[in-house]
Parts: C-alpha cells; sequence; structure tokens
C-alpha cells in the first residue's frame, strides 16, 4: 500500500501480527481485545512511521467488533488518498524542509482518517481539535530542545490538522443547512 522497503514492510506486518496474536491469547473478551489493540495502534502511530502495521491492527479490530461509520467511507477514502499522497520514504538518506513538511501532512492525514473511521464527524471533529491543542501545547514545551525536521514535522502535522478540522466543519455546517 505505501511505497516503502519490502523488508520494513515485511517487519511491520510481523510486530502487528504478533501484538494481535497476544491479544487473541490473553483475552477472551473481543473488547478487551479491541482495547488492547488500539493501545497498541496509537503506540505505532507515535513513531509515526508504522502505518502499515496500524492498518493491520485497524483491520482486526474491526474483524473483532469495533463499528465503522460507514456514512464516512467517502472520508476514509480521501484521507487515504491524502497520505499515499503525502508519503515519504522513511530510510531516505536526506531530508529536505518539504519532506519533513510532507511527512507532517502524512501524519496529520492518517489521524483524520482514524478518526472518521470510528468516530462520527462531530466526535472526529473534538477528537481532533483536542489533538491540535496538545501537539502545540508539547511543541510550546519541548520548543528549546526540537530539532529543524522535528519542527518542520510538526508544522505540516499542525498546518494538517487544521486543514482537515476546516473540512470537517464545512461538512457538519452542510449538514446543518441540510436539516
Amino acid at each position: 500500500m505505501y511505497p516503502t522497503d519490502k523488508e520494513y514492510q515485511m517487519a511491520q506486518k510481523k510486530r502487528a501480527q504478533a501484538v494481535i496474536d497476544f491479544a487473541a491469547q490473553r483475552y477472551s473478551s473481543n473488547e478487551r481485545r479491541i482495547q488492547e489493540l488500539d493501545y497498541w495502534r496509537s503506540f505505532y502511530q507515535a513513531f509515526g512511521e508504522w502505518q502499515t502495521a496500524i492498518d493491520m491492527l485497524e483491520a482486526q479490530m474491526i474483524a473483532w467488533g469495533r463499528v465503522e461509520r460507514a456514512e464516512n467511507a467517502t472520508l476514509y477514502g480521501h484521507y487515504t488518498e491524502e497520505m499515499n499522497r503525502y508519503w515519504v520514504d522513511e530510510h531516505k538518506e536526506e531530508w529536505d524542509d518539504e519532506d519533513c513538511q510532507k511527512r507532517g501532512y502524512f501524519l496529520a492525514y492518517a489521524r483524520a482518517r482514524y478518526a472518521v473511521r470510528f468516530l462520527s464527524v462531530a466526535d472526529a471533529l473534538v477528537y481532533l481539535e483536542q489533538d491540535l491543542q496538545n501537539t502545540k501545547v508539547s511543541r510550546e514545551t519541548h520548543k528549546e530542545v526540537i530539532n529543524k525536521e522535528n519542527r518542520l514535522n510538526s508544522d505540516g502535522y499542525i498546518d494538517g490538522i487544521q486543514l482537515v478540522i476546516e473540512q470537517l466543519k464545512y461538512i457538519i455546517s452542510k449538514d446543518d443547512e441540510d436539516v
């Protein structure tokens, strides 16, 4: 799905499968299994480069009963396209400013895609606004130690999330007009 090193992608799949197997063996309740996978999904997302593993975990969460928001399928597809558009090879030797900015946009669309997959548009908006606020606070707190590459990733992420928030607000306003 994502243009990346095949060995690295296989390692991600192997790790995700190990987490799925662990959850299946350890818990008898699908609800608890889903919680475990959701924990690992957020853990992998913190690394920012484990999208293949995240996709596998989300698919298994659905197989175990996590409810998808079918009404958001178009948004989910759109955000997947945007993720592919902003993909930057993690193993690239030299990163320039544009790569870092694109990486931030990729992460923003990945977060938005997750939100609309499992939440209503209104709840996804709240989730993303909170995430944006947390990112800004974290960035301000750590501004002395943040390097240029991370700052540019963060700039791209903030710009991307703000763009998604505006899109979701527009969707909600159109839905309100139709009522």
